[in-house]
């Protein structure tokens, strides 16, 4: 938390074989309201998957939550980081609302990589993600 009411995350996320057998399938899905804002769920796979980003996490009642997310992803069969037509730029916004059967979450965002045009997703989840701290931002 910065704020009482409003908090900074900064994440990174990696997928990687760690050798030099590629199984000849990519394992590594990404997208998604908890993945990569901007992707639809699911929407890219990868054999190598590298996402970094912040997100920031504002309340303004005791149940209703504003998510700002940016992230950085670079995709493919080369662990290296270069700015090249498989590294998306994305983000976006959510408004989240604590329900009795787990959070309503409701957003929208936006990618892009360096030779394609603007991807415009919109998402809808209800009950409890993955991100077993969730609740514990402000």
């Amino acid at each position: 938390p910065i704020l009482n009411n409003h908090s900074i995350s900064g994440f990174f996320e990696y997928g990687s074989f760690f050798n030099e057998d590629h199984p000849g399938y990519d394992p590594f899905y990404v997208g998604g309201l908890d993945s990569f804002l901007g992707l639809n769920r699911k929407e890219r796979s990868a054999s190598i998957v590298k996402i970094v980003g912040i997100s920031s996490r504002s309340r303004i009642t005791r149940s209703l939550y504003l998510d700002a997310k940016v992230n950085v992803a670079n995709l493919g069969e080369v662990d290296t980081w270069d700015y090249d037509a498989n590294t998306l730029i994305g983000g976006g916004l959510s408004l989240g609302y604590r329900t009795i059967l787990g959070p309503l979450r409701i957003g929208a965002g936006l990618s892009r990589n360096k030779i394609s045009r603007n991807n415009f997703s919109t998402y809808i989840s209800l009950g409890f993600a993955n991100d077993p701290f969730e609740f514990s931002r402000r």
